[in-house]
């Protein structure tokens, strides 16, 4: 790694004696992680013979070259490079939904439908490590993952999560120097792309007395980003309960710094039973915000505590770009699907109340079977259409007998729409 490639110069800020009443220039006291800059002493450039850094606030950037920066992307026009939030409802599946997509960026993973034009590395801070080991063998199993385990291994790396405050996590950047990745440059140079983070889950990861104070929520965030420099910084955590079946008004649990304070929020929600990834607040304008994310699944054998072969099924996720429109065409494919699903089990009732009850009425069904009045209406034309029963009149003007058709074989199952009960 280069000089220029390296994290920004980290800044010591010291908590001032006169935070009790005394002098308040006197920064004596213990060394604390705080985000106000107007106290803080740059480390580098102290000598008695150096001239004194220039503050951060007076570094002028130039703004107006010909070469503007386009945004930079973990996952491409998904993903931003930088901080970001990604949360959703206690077992959504976000978990196995984040492994495939922060893998893309590693190179290793194939057939699925994301891209990363940036090639990195991977730290993944997992609450239940057992689980990412499982996702892992599910996407070899479905030849998504077909690299030897010791390049698995070297560009993702999976940690056991700890509870730190956030000075603590951010102790262990220098030994991430190593994680910077070479990427070639079409002007035959390189750039090195710094890591990724992963925290799943910030309740598993960050130490915080109230995740619902602000100031403290912010202060930790300030420490990370700043402390973390270029790496890149995925939070992983959970939506509040009263937004989960409303996505209009999802948010982050706890204080509201954990979106304000950070780059770009993702959502993982529900709703009429499928599951989208819906970019939120972004930095940049991308032509796909929601993303439907498909179940999958893969049957392999495991071992269990007791060191016994076990098959387990484990479920992955994998994101297909959407529009409003084929999102809309989903939702009523799911509502006519429901209606069908309902007829068929109206029309199996029906069916089954004339074979317990010969020569009913069809007062007697309407008043046996529960349900819908014009469904049960509906499954007496259609069985009887299906050739299942027969409807004669009843003497002296009783109305109409309903009995199963005679010499007809009927097994006790649900019968579907069209199918015979031969």
């Amino acid at each position: 790694m280069t000089e220029s490639d390296k994290p920004k110069p980290v800044y010591e800020v010291t908590a001032p004696n006169g935070a009790a009443g005394n002098d308040p220039n006197d920064y004596s006291g213990t060394p604390e992680l705080i985000t106000e800059l107007a106290d803080a002493k740059r480390i580098e450039g102290t000598g008695d013979n150096e001239s004194p850094a220039p503050h951060p606030y007076a570094v002028y950037l130039d703004i107006d070259s010909t070469d503007t920066k386009a945004p930079e992307y973990v996952v491409d026009d998904v993903v931003t490079a930088g901080s970001v939030v990604i949360a959703g409802a206690a077992g959504v599946g976000k978990t196995s939904m984040m492994i495939p997509l922060v893998l893309v960026c590693t190179g290793l993973l194939e057939n699925y439908p994301l891209s990363a034009s940036v090639r990195r590395k991977v730290v993944y801070v997992a609450e239940d490590p057992d689980q990412v080991g499982r996702v892992i063998a599910a996407l070899r199993q479905a030849d998504m993952i077909t690299c030897d385990s010791a390049t698995l291994n070297d560009w993702f790396r999976v940690v056991e999560a700890k509870r730190l405050k956030a000075g603590e996590i951010a102790e262990v950047v220098p030994e991430y120097d190593d994680l910077w990745t070479p990427n070639q440059m079409i002007d035959g140079g390189e750039y090195l792309a710094p890591p990724v983070m992963v925290l799943d889950t910030t309740n598993a990861t960050i130490h915080l007395e109230s995740i619902n104070d602000n100031s403290e929520v912010s202060d930790a965030i300030a420490c990370l980003r700043q402390r973390f420099g270029r790496i890149c910084l995925l939070l992983v955590g959970h939506i509040t309960k009263a937004a989960r079946n409303e996505v209009s008004q999802m948010s982050f649990v706890g204080a509201g710094a954990w979106e304000g304070d950070t780059q770009q929020t993702i959502y993982l929600a529900v709703e009429e039973g499928q599951r989208y990834l819906m970019i939120k607040k972004n930095r940049f304008s991308p032509e796909i915000t929601e993303y439907l994310v498909r179940s999958h699944s893969r049957e392999f054998t495991a071992i269990d505590v007791l060191g016994r072969e076990v098959a387990i099924d484990c479920f992955y996720g994998v994101p297909e770009a959407t529009t409003a429109e084929a999102k809309a065409e989903a939702k009523e494919r799911a509502e006519r699907e429901k209606k069908k699903i309902y007829q068929k089990r109206i029309e199996n009732d029906v069916f089954q109340f004339i074979k317990n009850h010969e020569d009913c009425l069809q007062g007697d069904i309407f008043a046996g079977v529960e349900g819908n009045k014009n469904a049960k209406a509906r499954a007496i034309l259609s069985i009887k259409d299906l050739g299942w029963i027969t409807i004669e009149k009843a003497e002296k003007g009783r109305g109409k007998l309903h009995r199963v058709k005679d010499g007809l074989i009927a097994p006790e199952g649900v019968y579907s729409v069209g199918q015979s009960p031969d």
